[in-house]
């Protein structure tokens, strides 16, 4: 099946080639070319009953398994279970609302509401219908805003959209004015006046005046009385009523006259109808009427003549119906034909026709190898040069036209890689190939003369790679060759003349690698392109080249790049050039100026293969993606990459011819590509931007709730619409569309989200989606515009985007956390006071306790101090007593002057002391008095005095000590010298006994011992605990030294010599076991 398809494509074409522009354009108009959409693109089901263009644009196909929302580019599928009442569609409305109304087969009736997208299913208020399992045939909206149902079974409902039901016309009512004649109701429409008119199963046809609640009934008077088990109606607007019947053909009413007209099989050309089963009637925007048949095709009254015509499919033609079996008409805003069909999808006839013939050539053994070159001959046959199969000729045969390949002698063409084909006079083409040379080829005789190059011949080629030949008017020849730069062929002497690159003459051409050779309308210049190095231009007069390359200095006199593919001179003289990567430049000789083309501008790629221009003066370019047709006047561009009828769009460089006929050729890695110029592309006047589709983490975004949240309050496209999203909303995709959905693949979107870019983003042909990987909180407005056929922009249409921050970035949570805040603070401050507060509270108690102690004891000081003194006066007066005492023995012991001259000196030596004590206590007194006024250093000044006092009670004892040992000494040594001399010595003895007696007395030494404790605390234990061995004179030595009193005070005060004092301390040092070196006093003090 597959072989014979191709077999029929090849024949077409064939015969296609040798044809007149007239055959072509008669072709064009007795053969619309339909797009098909089916199952492969995403249609739920083959089979189509209804067809509905919303008040948005876009197209929903109620199909025999689900209901389909099309945008242009893709599918919605709707299915039973998951969102439909039942699985088959059989009619859809939109009502005022925008709500789409959706009648099933055995199932009721599914509501899909416009803004939030939900679906419900409907029953009405009248609980004898069983609305579960109505069959809906038709839904109707009249100009009262009621709805009508026509159904299968029930006859015709007319209710409010609340479901209450207004009236129900059905078989049962008795009055003949009151009932229908069936129960089945197929179609429902309102004329002018407000009449219902009802197209059911059976004879005739049923008019319902609401006014007056009554039913007339019209048969037509031929045979077949209008039966029919399905009906469809249309008015147009001359005030006929359209009735396509199942069987009796298409009948027009006449609503003035009621007289019928009828349109069959059975009628004479030019008003015989094709097919008598018409399952569809509508008018198209001139009303002109159009009838779908189930087995016929699709059939229209012809404007002018109102003769019927008739379109059918052909399984040869790829392009036409791809069925017979016809069930659904629409057409939509932009003029295009809609067709729902019986397992063929939906065909779709644009308004604007495709240049495009067919998509690719292949002939009988096989495909078609890469088509490098086109050469039309003198009687429009069509020569190729193929990369792989060599030159082959479409030559007609009886049985068809075939390709075959070129012969020589008894063999083929010895070449298999055709660079390019130029006509060579009668009967003959010069032919290069690449590694083969140039060859003159007569296809006459299947002759042939080739010429490559030789190094020793210097008249020769310049090299065997030829990439393009030029011809002269004269016959001559201007080579390019890859590799050996630019050769010139002078047919009458057989000699080559090559120009190649100098690197010291600029004049020079510029590279040896030459892709494309021109010669201007004026024959003066030579254009030389090279892949590497810019464009050359000969001047023939001068024979000098000047260079153009994208290294001039002056911008818009640089090329856009120096790797160049084509060259093409237009009508105007302009040079176009094609470049590698960059786009189109184009040159103007005359002053040197350069425009630039590129993506920018809206190519589809910057890789340009080939160019030429059609008689209407359109250039035609191959790219990478596609091909374009640009207007030289103002450089509008339009791109066919993704024409629905070229799939075959990877072009070969050079490889574009102009046929004789006004058709363009363009060959490419599969095949030929077909060109039919048209001249202007109608632009769909009222064309505006439809958001088709929100997808959020890559799941679409069925209605307004999404993941619990109202993303789509107000839908896509009403004039609220705006999209709500979450900071944490990833892989957002926005699609749209237009609602010129039959014309979208020769259209271009660009889109702008403002606030998070400043730049538009330009979408090749056929990209219909703003992605977006993520978006930070803040409010969008995404403007969207489309670019049409004639590099026209429509209008910017906006969406508002909203993308909520987290929480914690609203001015809601911002301004609670400045409350809390505050709160808190204040909260703190009243704390911190309060603690402050208590805490100062405290301390003033504290320092007033603290205050009334250093007073307790200053005063317990003060009364320390004034008991030291009541302590220093009573020894003063014990001293002064004891002195007196001594004064009455020294004058009664033998009157001792010298000794109590001394003793007054001692005496007045401790009296000067005692003054110096009170002079002391005078100064505590003082400081005690500073003490009260600073309280801070009351306690250390306290201790200090505490210290002194108790030094001063020490040093009393111990001076007192000394003062009675030596006394007590000198008195006894004094009595010793009398009792020597004195006769009375029992008397004597018992006083030096007495005298002895209270010299070893020990209580001196407790007191002493008492007030060093309390003044150097744990001392003396220390000391013992460190040394048990130590004697009771030697704690005492311990306890001087610990007062750091020299040795000639100890000795006073223990009333033995210096040097004792010193054997005693010695003695000491060894038993403590110190060192030699050691100092004894140090070791007391530090313990």
């Amino acid at each position: 099946m597959k072989t014979k398809f191709y077999y029929f494509i090849f024949r077409t074409l064939c015969l296609v080639l040798v044809q007149t522009t007239g055959l072509w354009a008669q072709t064009l108009q007795s053969t619309p070319k339909f797009r098909h959409l089916t199952i492969d693109n995403g249609l739920s089901h083959n089979t189509v009953y209804a067809l509905l263009q919303d008040k948005d644009g876009f197209i929903w196909a109620g199909t025999r398994y689900g209901l389909n929302k099309y945008d242009g580019f893709d599918f919605k599928v709707y299915l039973d279970g998951k969102d439909l009442a039942g699985p088959t569609v059989h009619s859809l409305m939109q009502d005022k609302t925008g709500s789409i109304w959706v009648g099933h087969k055995d199932a009721g009736i599914s509501i899909i509401e416009q803004n939030s997208g939900n679906i419900l299913h409907f029953v009405g208020s009248d609980s004898t219908i069983d609305w579960k399992t109505l069959s809906v045939r038709k839904i109707f909206e009249d100009s009262k805003g009621n709805i009508w149902l026509g159904t299968s079974g029930e006859g015709l409902i007319c209710m409010d959209k609340r479901g209450k039901i207004i009236t129900h016309l059905t078989t049962l009512p008795t009055q003949e004015n009151k009932r229908l004649w069936t129960d089945f109701v197929f179609d429902i429409v309102e004329d002018n006046k407000g009449i219902i008119w009802i197209g059911t199963s059976g004879i005739g046809l049923h008019a319902f005046n609401p006014s007056t609640n009554q039913v007339n009934h019209y048969v037509s008077k031929d045979v077949y009385e209008l039966n029919s088990y399905e009906k469809s109606l249309c008015l147009d607007k001359k005030g006929n009523l359209w009735i396509g019947t199942c069987g009796s053909g298409l009948y027009k009413f006449n609503l003035t006259s009621k007289q019928f007209s009828n349109y069959a099989t059975w009628n004479t050309a030019p008003q015989r109808l094709i097919n008598n089963r018409v399952t569809d009637v509508e008018t198209d925007s001139n009303d002109q009427v159009w009838i779908a048949t189930d087995g016929g095709g699709l059939s229209y009254f012809e404007p002018n003549t109102n003769a019927l015509k008739t379109i059918q499919g052909s399984k040869q033609q790829y392009q036409s119906l791809n069925t017979n079996a016809l069930y659904q008409l629409l057409f939509d805003n932009a003029g295009s034909l809609w067709v729902g069909t019986f397992n063929g999808g939906i065909n779709v006839l644009s308004r604007n026709l495709s240049p495009f013939q067919m998509n690719e050539l292949n002939y009988e053994n096989g495909a078609l190898k890469s088509v490098l070159a086109i050469q039309e001959d003198e009687q429009n046959r069509i020569w190729l040069g193929t990369d792989g199969d060599g030159l082959l000729l479409a030559e007609p045969k009886k049985n068809g036209r075939q390709l075959y390949p070129a012969k020589v002698g008894s063999g083929n063409f010895p070449f298999q890689a055709i660079t390019c084909i130029k006509k060579a006079g009668p009967n003959a083409l010069w032919v290069g190939a690449f590694a083969g040379g140039l060859s003159l080829y007569n296809y006459s005789t299947y002759s042939l003369v080739n010429y490559q190059y030789d190094a020793s011949n210097s008249n020769s080629i310049a090299h065997n790679n030829v990439w393009d030949i030029e011809v002269t008017p004269q016959g001559n020849l201007w080579i390019a060759t890859l590799g050996g730069g630019l050769s010139y062929f002078d047919v009458s002497t057989k000699k080559f003349t090559s120009y190649k690159p100098n690197k010291i003459d600029p004049s020079s051409l510029a590279s040896f690698q030459i892709v494309d050779v021109l010669l201007d309308h004026d024959r003066k210049k030579i254009y030389a392109a090279s892949e590497d190095k810019g464009l050359s231009c000969l001047n023939l007069e001068t024979g000098k080249f000047k260079r153009f390359s994208q290294k001039n200095k002056q911008t818009n006199k640089a090329l856009s790049s120096d790797k160049l593919r084509c060259i093409f001179e237009d009508k105007n003289g302009l040079i176009w050039i094609g470049t590698e990567f960059n786009g189109l430049s184009i040159l103007d000789p005359k002053t040197e100026l350069v425009k630039i083309i590129n993506t920018e501008n809206g190519l589809s790629s910057n890789v340009v293969h080939s160019i030429v221009q059609d008689p209407k003066g359109f250039i035609w370019i191959t790219t990478q993606r596609g091909l374009h047709r640009i207007d030289p006047t103002n450089l509008n561009l339009i791109d066919f990459g993704s024409d629905e009828n070229l799939t075959n769009n990877q072009y070969n460089p050079k490889s574009s011819y102009l046929l004789s006929n006004g058709n363009i050729l363009f060959g490419g890695t599969g095949g030929l590509s077909l060109v039919q110029p048209i001249s202007e592309i109608q632009n769909f006047p009222n064309q505006k931007v439809l958001f088709s589709g929100l997808k959020v983490f890559n799941q679409e975004v069925t209605s307004a709730t999404f993941n619990n949240r109202n993303i789509l309050p107000e839908g896509l496209n009403t004039p609220k619409a705006h999209i709500e999203l979450d900071y944490s909303d990833k892989a957002i995709a926005i699609e749209f569309t237009t609602n010129d959905l039959a014309n979208l693949n020769k259209k271009r979107f660009a889109y702008l989200l403002e606030g998070f870019e400043r730049n538009w983003n330009l979408l090749n042909t056929g990209e219909h989606r703003a992605l977006f990987s993520s978006l930070p909180p803040g409010t969008y407005k995404l403007k969207v515009k489309v670019l049409n056929p004639n590099n026209q922009w429509s209008d910017e249409f906006i969406l508002p985007i909203k993308v909520k921050p987290p929480f914690w970035k609203t001015w809601w949570f911002v301004l609670l956390l400045i409350v809390v805040s505050i709160f808190i603070l204040v909260l703190l401050v009243w704390y911190v006071l309060k603690q402050q507060k208590a805490r100062y509270r405290l301390q003033a108690d504290k320092s007033k306790q603290e205050i009334l102690k250093l007073r307790n004891e200053n005063l317990e000081n003060e009364i320390q101090a004034k008991r030291a003194e009541q302590e220093i006066l009573r020894l003063q007066n014990e001293s002064l007593e004891r002195n007196f005492q001594a004064e009455k023995r020294e004058q009664e012991i033998l009157k001792l002057k010298n000794d109590n001259l001394e003793k007054e000196v001692n005496s007045k030596k401790a009296e000067k002391e005692i003054l110096h004590l009170r002079n002391q206590n005078l100064e505590r007194e003082v400081e005690a008095k500073k003490t009260e006024q600073e309280l801070l250093h009351l306690r250390n000044e306290n201790l200090a005095r505490e210290v002194e006092a108790k030094q001063t009670r020490l040093s009393v004892s111990l001076l007192q000590s000394a003062h009675k040992n030596q006394f007590l000494n000198d008195l006894k040594n004094k009595i010793q010298k009398i009792e020597a001399s004195t006769s009375n010595q029992t008397e004597i003895r018992k006083v030096l006994r007495e005298i002895n007696t209270e010299i070893n007395q020990e209580d001196y030494w407790e007191q002493f011992q008492f007030n060093f404790d309390e003044m150097h605390k744990d001392f003396v234990g220390k000391l013992k605990k460190m040394h048990p061995s130590i004697s009771a004179n030697d704690l005492r030595l311990c306890c001087f030294l610990r007062l750091e009193l020299n040795n000639r005070e100890i000795a006073s005060i223990l009333h033995i010599t210096v040097n004792g004092v010193e054997q005693t301390k010695y003695r000491l040092k060894k038993k403590m076991q110190l060192e030699d070196k050691s100092s004894l006093n140090e070791y007391i003090i530090n313990i």
